[in-house]
């Protein structure tokens, strides 16, 4: 599933806690609403989408109160402001779920060790954390739309309702913290014993040449091929591929 910018379509079947309130009364509670962001301190001006369309989810845009201060923020501490998506299909056991997102994330005071913004897959009422962690803090504030990819276990049992979860948190003491979230896509990875494409370059051999290949593309070459350098499928593309594709090329087994 995508949240796209049409006017219908699946991002309308996204759920915010709390709702959003009704203007002209403003409040500080740090709901998420899908808005053209207006813009301002800490706010977007515009979606992540490139190209037509423009809206996107953030909290407290305040979009029909005429105003933009720093306060138009996260003002919630645990469990946060939530954005959950609608029920995921065909979400199978023994998978591996993909969600890669856009997050504007401004933090201005914010304790260097507070968890700001947090991505969770939720399996019924069991809440799965992703693998590593997919969380926002301090460090990671940027005034501009930054790309991220968040990898879960699906789990093994059957039948359960699955969802996706953004919550927004602000732990006291009270800070400046705003979020936007846009252009989310869910992949599924099939378990398997052996599902490694190491074929990086593409040729139909399985070399020295594939390693290199990946070195290129970790260090920020162009990946023409269009084979997938996330190697070991833990979502981020780095060394730790290298290494385990000069494992498998020396005959060990998938990561």
């Amino acid at each position: 599933m995508e949240g796209t910018d049409s006017q219908r379509g699946p991002e309308l079947l996204w759920a915010s806690f709390p709702a959003p309130s009704v203007p002209p009364a403003p409040t500080v509670a740090g709901q998420v609403e899908r808005v053209d962001p207006n813009g301002g301190a800490v706010q977007p001006s515009k979606d992540a989408t490139p190209g037509p369309g423009n809206l996107c989810w953030v909290t407290e845009d305040r979009r029909n109160f005429g105003t933009n201060s720093p306060v138009d923020d996260v003002d919630l501490a645990e469990p946060g402001a939530h954005l959950e998506s609608p029920v995921l299909p065909d979400v199978t056991p023994n998978t591996t779920l993909l969600v890669e997102y856009s997050v504007w994330y401004v933090s201005n005071l914010g304790d260097t060790n507070d968890v700001e913004g947090v991505v969770e897959f939720l399996r019924g009422t069991v809440v799965v954390p992703a693998t590593p962690p997919a969380e926002l803090r301090p460090a990671d504030s940027a005034h501009r739309w930054q790309r991220k990819r968040a990898v879960f276990n699906t789990g093994e049992t059957p039948g359960a309702e699955c969802k996706l979860r953004f919550r927004m948190i602000d732990p006291p003491p009270d800070s400046t913290v705003e979020i936007g979230i846009d252009d989310v896509r869910v992949s599924l990875i099939t378990f398997c014993e052996e599902c490694c494409d190491a074929d990086m370059d593409a040729d139909g051999n399985i070399d020295q040449d594939d390693i290199a290949y990946l070195i290129g593309v970790v260090g920020g070459d162009p990946n023409p091929s269009g084979v997938d350098p996330d190697f070991n499928h833990d979502g981020n593309v780095e060394q730790d591929d290298v290494a385990d594709l000069v494992s498998y090329v020396g005959g060990a087994g998938c990561p």
